[in-house]
C-alpha cells in the first residue's frame, strides 16, 4: 500500500499529471518547453523518486508473472521442511521447458539420503535429475516451483555434474574435470554439512 501511494503522489504532480492528460500520439509534437520541463523533472529534479517508481514497477511486474505462474497447471509455493526432521519430498514435478511433461514424484528423508536412478536411454533420468536441481534452486530463491508440491529443508548448497565439458584451453579432460568437481562437492559437503547433489553418468568414458 505505501509503495502504491508514492507512485500515486510523483505522478500527480502537476507536471507529470498535465502530460499524462494530453499525451501526444506523436512525440515529435512535443514543444520544446514541454521537453525541457520532463527532461528537468525527470533526469534532475524528481531523479531520486524516478527511481523509487521505477523500482515499484518492477517488484510489481515481478509479483503479477510469479502470481500468474502459480496458476498453471504443475506450479506451487515450497514448503519448508524442519531442520529437526529434513524432508525432500515432489509430488508431480516436472521439467519447467517442457510442453508435455511426465510427472515424477520422489522422497527422501533422513533415512534415505540417496538415490540411484536407473533405467534405457532416452527414459527421461537426466531430464528428472535436472528437475530436481530446479526445484532446489527455484524453492532457496522462494519463488513458485514446478511441482503440485514440493517439501524441502533449506540447504546451503547445490552442485551438480550435469553437462560437464573439457577445456583445450586449460589442459582438462572431461574425467579431469569430473574429478575436481567431485573433489570440490566433498570439500564443501564437509564444510558446509547440508548440500544438494545431482550426479549424471558420473566417470562416463573411455574405460
Amino acid at each position: 500500500a505505501r509503495s502504491f501511494k508514492i507512485a500515486l503522489e510523483l505522478i500527480s504532480v502537476k507536471a507529470i499529471a498535465e502530460f499524462l492528460e494530453n499525451i501526444p500520439t506523436d512525440s515529435k509534437k512535443l514543444k520544446p518547453k514541454q521537453i525541457n520541463q520532463l527532461d528537468n523533472f525527470f533526469r534532475d529534479k524528481n531523479k531520486q523518486d524516478i527511481r523509487k517508481l521505477l523500482d515499484i514497477v518492477y517488484e510489481i511486474d515481478v509479483l503479477q508473472s510469479l502470481s500468474k505462474l502459480l496458476e498453471e497447471q504443475y506450479f506451487s509455493l515450497p514448503d519448508y521442511s524442519e531442520p529437526e526432521n529434513p524432508v525432500f519430498e515432489a509430488i508431480d514435478c516436472v521439467h519447467p521447458l517442457l510442453e508435455n511433461p511426465k510427472p515424477n514424484s520422489i522422497k527422501l528423508d533422513r533415512k534415505k539420503s540417496l538415490c540411484f536412478i536407473t533405467g534405457p536411454n532416452m527414459s527421461g533420468k537426466s531430464t528428472f535429475l535436472k528437475t530436481i536441481a530446479i526445484l532446489t534452486y527455484f524453492a532457496h530463491l522462494g519463488i513458485p516451483v514446478p511441482a503440485r508440491s514440493l517439501k524441502i529443508p533449506l540447504q546451503n548448497g547445490l552442485f551438480t555434474t550435469i553437462n560437464l565439458s573439457d577445456s583445450l584451453s586449460q589442459g582438462f579432460s572431461h574425467f579431469y574435470t569430473e574429478v575436481n568437481r567431485v573433489k570440490e562437492m566433498a570439500i564443501n559437503i564437509k564444510e558446509n554439512g547440508k548440500m544438494v547433489i545431482v550426479l549424471d553418468e558420473l566417470f562416463r568414458g573411455t574405460n
